[in-house]
C-alpha cells in the first residue's frame, strides 16, 4: 500500500541517469529509492521503443493467450503461461501447480529446454476464474458476443501488512523494506460490437474507451500564507508549514467519480504508514489486530478514523470500508468500532476464506473534526453521526481544503478513481511544502493490452502482438477469402480456392493504420505456379511431360479497402488464364494408378477395360462391357467405385461425363457392397419419327438396389429431349432439407444448346456416411469421366475425378512488411523522415492451391425457370 519514506525525490524531467553515494555522507531512503525510479523508467521507456506498447515475446509464444472451455460443466476461460510486456511493464503468468525447474523442461520440438531463467514454472494455463490476482473475477458474459478480452495490468506497493514474509525472523519481526509487484487481471468487455474484428481499432470498441480512460484528477497543494488566532491578545503566525515534525503527507481518492458530491478523499501525514492486521473478528464490531501501533503517535486511539480492507477489495479495485474508532484495548489488542463491519468483509472461515488468507487489514487516516475550507466554511463534520470518514471533493477548482498546520489542499478535473493517491513533504526548519501542482495522480496507474476476441461458444481471434527479438512495424492479423456463400474465412495454408471464388479477390488484415500511398503492386500479390511442358519435337505423344514450373506473378488490383484491410482483386483477363490453364492442362508429371484409387464391379458380366487417360479422367473402352449375352436379360453396368468414403457433411455430389453417349453411363452412390447401392443412368433412346427414321432422346434414370434387386418403387425413368447424341451430361445430387434432388443437363452439338431438367424422382434421405461413389457403363463405347466431385458443408469440393490430386495450382500471398508506412492518422500529413519505412522484417506469406471453378448451386424453381445444380457450370462451358 505504502512505505514509510522521507519523500519521493524522483524527477523524470530532470534527466538523472544514477545516484552516486558519496563517502561519510548519511544514507537517505529516498536517494536509494531514486536510483531504482531511474533504472526503472530506463527499463520501460526503452522497452516501449524496442517492444512497442505491447508484445509477446517469441520466447513464450503461449504467453497470456486465450482459449474457450469447460470446467466442471461451466463455460470458462484458459490464460496461457508466459510473458507479455504492455506499455513498459513485464506481466508474467507463471501457471499452477505444479511447479517444475524451467531448465529440466524440454521443449515440445525437442530444442533445448523450455525456459532459460532457471526458475520454477507451473501449468500450461491456469482458469479465468483462478487468476492469482484477482480471488472474485467477475462473472463472464453470457451471450454470444464478440467479447473482447484484455489484460490489466499495474503496479501496487507490498509492504509486511500485506505480506508477512517480508519479515526477516532472525530481528524477531522489525519491518524493512516494502516492495513494487507488477500485477495483472485478465477481464471481458462484453459486446464491443457484432462488426468487430481484428482491425478494428481499439477506440471504435464498444466500451473501451469508458472502461480504460486514465483519472483526470489532479492536485495542487496550498499554504496558508498568515494564521490569524481568534483571540486579540494572541499574535498571528508567520505562513508556511507549521507542523513540529518533518512529514510526508499522503491524500488519496477513497471513492471515485465526479466532483459533484460523488468522489471524495481521506488524507495521512505519514503516507499511511500506520497500518496492521486484522487477527479474529470478535464481533460485528471488535476485532484483535496485531498491533495497536508503535506509539501514542504512530498508533491507533479513540475517534481515529481507519480503513478495514483485504486482498478481494483491492484487487477488486475498489476501496475499503472508513470505520471510527470508538474504544481501544491497548492489553488485549482489540479495536472497538461505532458502527458494524460490512458483511463482506468478514470472512467465512471455511477453505481459504480466512482473514490470513483475504489477508484483512486496517489502514489509519488523519482527517477529524471538523473539515474547513480557505474560508472558514465548514465542509463536513467527521464528528457528525452520519460522517462517513471521507471527505468530498469540492465541486469548484478553486475551493481548497484545510488539512491542518497550514496546508491546504484543492483539486481539479472532472473524473477521479478510487486509489488516485499525491503525496508530498513537509519540513520544520523552514516550514516548506513540495510544491504539487496541477500534478496527475502518482498511482495507481493501469495499462492496458488486448488478448482476444471471442464469441461463444468456440470463436477466439487472436489480438496478442508477437515480436521477434526486434520487432518491426506492421502486424498481420489473418489473410481472408470469400467461399461459396458469399462470407469471409481465414485463407489457411495449403487451401484449396476454386478460381471462380478468386473473382472476390483476397483480404489482408493488419492491426496497424497503413499509408495508402505505401500500398501497390509490389507491397501484396499473388503469384502462382504455372506448369511448363516439353515442346514438339521432344514431348513424344500427348500433351507432353511436366518438366517444370514457372512462377509467375499474377496481374491484380492491389488496394487499401479499409482502416488496416489491404485488398487484392485480380482481373478478368487473370481468371479466364487460370480457368483455361487447371481445366486443360493438368500439372502433374505423370498418371495416377487406376487400382490404387478406383475397385472394378463386373457383377459377371464381360470384362470392361477401365483405366485412366491423359489429364487423369477415367475412361472405359470395352462397348460389350455392361451387358449381357442371354435374350431377354438386364444389362449388367460395370462400375469403377473410388474408395473414398463420404463424411457425414456431404451436400452435394457430380458428375460430367464428355462423350458421345451410345448405350448407357452414370453415377453410382451410396455404395455400401457389389449388392447395395444406388444408380443415376443417363441412357440413349431412339424414338422413331413416321417410317422414315428416328432421333436419340435421353432418358434418365434412377434405381436403388439391395441385396442385388431392385428395391420397388426406386426404378424410375424420365426423358430429356434431344435431336441428336450429347456430347456432355452432368448428374447433380444435391441434399435439401430431409431428402436429396436429382438434376441433369447435356450439351448438345448444334448451337451449343443446353438442355436442364429437375427430375422427379422417389425420395431419398440422404448421402449415407461412410457410402462410396463411383461411375458406370453398360453397352456404350469410349466413355470419358472427366469429372467427379463432392462438396461438405463450406469445405472445399473433393475431387475424385481426375483421378488422384486434383488439378491444382500452387499459389502464395505476400505481403511485403518493409515496403508499407505506418499512417500518420492524417491523408495531409504523412510520416516522413526516419519514420518513413519501418525497421525491415520477415515478410508474411501464406499459400494455397488454386483449383478449376465451382460449379453454381440454384435453387428449384417451376420447369420455366429451372437451371439446376451445377447449371452455371456446364453453362460456362457451353461459351468456351
Amino acid at each position: 500500500m505504502s512505505g514509510d519514506y522521507s519523500r519521493d525525490s524522483f524527477d523524470a524531467r530532470r534527466h538523472f541517469s544514477a545516484v552516486r553515494m558519496q563517502q561519510g555522507r548519511v544514507a537517505l531512503d529516498a536517494d536509494w529509492n531514486e536510483q531504482g525510479a531511474i533504472m526503472d523508467r530506463r527499463s520501460r521507456a526503452q522497452t516501449v521503443d524496442v517492444v512497442g506498447r505491447h508484445g509477446v515475446p517469441r520466447e513464450t509464444p503461449d504467453g497470456f493467450r486465450i482459449s474457450i472451455a469447460v470446467s466442471a460443466g461451466h463455460r470458462t476461460l484458459r490464460i496461457g503461461r508466459g510473458r507479455i510486456y504492455v506499455d513498459g511493464l513485464l506481466a508474467e503468468n507463471h501457471g499452477r501447480t505444479p511447479f517444475r525447474f524451467d531448465l529440466a523442461v524440454a521443449k515440445g520440438d525437442g530444442r533445448g529446454a523450455l525456459g532459460v531463467l532457471a526458475e520454477a514454472i507451473g501449468s500450461p494455463s491456469i482458469d479465468y476464474f483462478k487468476q492469482p490476482y484477482w480471488p472474485g473475477p467477475a462473472a463472464l458474459p453470457t451471450g454470444d458476443g464478440p467479447h473482447l478480452v484484455y489484460l490489466d495490468v499495474w503496479q501496487r506497493e507490498v509492504t509486511a501488512v500485506e505480506d508477512a514474509d517480508l519479515l526477516e525472523p532472525a530481528l524477531n519481526g522489525v519491518d524493512t523494506t516494502t516492495r513494487l509487484q507488477t500485477v495483472w487481471q485478465v477481464r471481458v468487455l462484453p459486446n464491443v460490437g457484432a462488426d468487430a474484428t481484428c482491425a478494428t481499432p481499439e477506440a471504435a470498441l464498444a466500451g473501451w474507451t469508458a472502461r480504460t480512460r486514465p483519472s483526470a484528477g489532479r492536485l495542487t497543494t496550498h499554504l496558508d500564507p498568515t494564521s490569524q488566532p481568534t483571540d486579540p491578545c494572541l499574535i498571528a503566525t508567520s505562513g508556511g508549514y507549521r507542523g513540529l515534525e518533518n512529514q510526508l503527507y499522503r491524500v488519496e481518492i477513497h471513492r471515485g467519480g465526479p466532483p459533484n458530491g460523488t468522489a471524495t478523499f481521506k488524507w495521512s501525514r505519514d503516507n499511511a504508514t500506520v497500518a496492521t492486521t486484522v487477527e479474529e473478528v470478535i464481533s460485528t464490531t471488535t476485532v484483535r489486530v496485531a498491533s495497536t501501533g508503535r506509539d501514542s503517535v504512530l498508533g491507533f486511539a479513540r475517534g481515529h478514523w481507519i480503513e478495514l480492507t483485504d486482498d478481494r477489495r483491492e484487487f477488486a479495485q475498489q476501496s475499503g470500508a472508513m470505520l471510527k474508532i470508538l474504544e481501544v484495548d491497548y492489553e488485549s489488542q482489540r479495536l472497538t468500532f461505532t458502527a458494524p463491519i460490512p458483511a463482506n468483509l468478514l470472512p467465512s472461515g471455511i477453505g481459504g476464506n480466512t482473514l490470513a488468507a483475504r489477508r484483512t487489514r486496517i489502514r489509519r487516516w488523519d482527517q477529524t473534526g471538523i473539515i474547513r475550507d480557505a474560508n472558514g466554511a465548514v465542509v463536513v463534520d467527521l464528528d457528525a453521526g452520519e460522517a462517513t470518514g471521507a471527505i468530498e471533493v469540492p465541486e469548484d477548482s478553486s475551493v481548497a481544503i484545510v488539512l491542518e498546520n497550514g496546508i491546504l489542499v484543492s483539486f481539479s478535473g472532472g473524473w477521479f478513481r478510487p486509489g488516485d493517491c499525491w503525496t508530498f513533504a513537509a519540513r520544520s526548519i523552514d516550514g516548506s511544502v513540495q510544491t504539487v501542482e496541477e500534478s496527475p495522480p502518482q498511482a495507481i496507474h493501469h495499462h492496458y493490452a488486448p488478448l482476444a476476441l471471442i464469441s461463444f461458444p468456440d470463436e477466439v481471434i487472436d489480438l496478442r502482438s508477437p515480436f521477434n527479438p526486434i520487432t518491426g512495424g506492421v502486424q498481420v492479423c489473418s489473410a481472408l477469402s470469400v467461399d461459396a456463400d458469399g462470407r469471409s474465412r481465414p485463407l489457411r495454408a495449403g487451401m484449396e480456392i476454386p478460381t471462380n471464388l478468386l473473382a472476390d479477390g483476397l483480404r489482408v488484415l493488419v492491426r496497424d493504420s497503413v499509408d495508402a500511398d505505401s500500398v501497390n503492386e509490389a507491397s501484396l500479390f499473388v503469384t502462382t505456379e504455372i506448369p511448363y511442358r516439353l515442346p514438339p519435337p521432344y514431348a513424344g505423344a500427348g500433351n507432353g511431360a511436366v518438366v517444370a514450373y514457372h512462377s509467375v506473378v499474377l496481374p491484380a488490383e492491389v488496394t487499401l479497402v479499409g482502416d488496416g484491410v489491404l485488398g487484392w482483386r485480380p482481373f478478368s483477363q487473370t481468371l479466364a488464364f487460370l480457368a483455361d490453364v487447371l481445366q486443360h492442362d493438368v500439372p502433374r508429371l505423370g498418371n495416377v494408378r487406376f487400382d490404387r484409387e478406383f475397385e472394378v464391379f463386373d457383377h459377371g458380366g464381360p470384362p470392361s477395360d477401365w483405366g485412366t487417360a491423359p489429364g487423369n479422367i477415367v475412361v472405359q473402352t470395352n462397348s460389350a462391357a455392361g451387358t449381357s449375352s442371354a435374350p431377354q436379360a438386364r444389362p449388367l453396368p460395370t462400375m469403377a467405385v473410388h474408395r473414398y468414403r463420404l463424411k457425414e457433411s456431404a451436400v452435394y455430389v457430380g458428375l460430367t461425363v464428355d462423350d458421345s453417349l451410345s448405350g448407357s453411363v452414370g453415377l453410382v452412390y451410396n455404395w455400401l457392397s457389389p449388392n447395395d447401392f444406388s444408380l443415376f443412368v443417363g441412357r440413349e433412346v431412339w424414338v422413331p419419327v413416321g417410317y422414315s427414321g428416328a432421333y436419340a432422346s435421353l432418358v434418365m434414370s434412377h434405381a436403388q438396389i439391395s441385396g442385388g434387386q431392385i428395391v420397388a418403387g426406386t426404378q424410375v425413368d424420365q426423358t430429356v429431349y434431344g435431336t441428336e447424341n450429347p456430347r456432355r451430361i452432368t448428374f447433380d445430387i444435391k441434399r435439401s432439407d430431409n431428402s436429396l434432388l436429382f438434376g441433369c443437363s447435356a450439351l448438345f452439338r448444334s448451337g451449343g444448346s443446353v438442355s436442364e431438367q429437375r427430375l422427379g424422382f422417389p425420395v431419398v434421405p440422404q448421402l449415407i456416411p461412410g457410402s462410396r461413389l463411383g461411375v458406370l457403363t453398360a453397352g456404350t463405347g469410349s466413355a470419358r469421366f472427366t469429372g467427379l466431385k463432392v462438396v461438405f458443408g463450406n469445405e472445399p469440393p473433393a475431387i475424385l475425378i481426375p483421378a488422384g490430386s486434383a488439378s491444382r495450382l500452387l499459389s502464395r500471398l505476400v505481403l511485403k512488411r518493409s515496403l508499407l508506412r505506418i499512417s500518420s492518422g492524417t491523408s495531409s500529413a504523412p510520416l516522413g523522415g526516419a519514420f518513413a519505412s519501418p525497421v525491415p522484417e520477415a515478410d508474411f506469406e501464406t499459400w494455397f492451391w488454386l483449383v478449376p471453378p465451382t460449379p453454381a448451386y440454384y435453387g428449384y424453381g417451376g420447369s420455366s425457370d429451372y437451371l439446376g445444380i451445377g447449371g452455371g457450370r456446364l453453362m460456362m462451358a457451353a461459351r468456351q
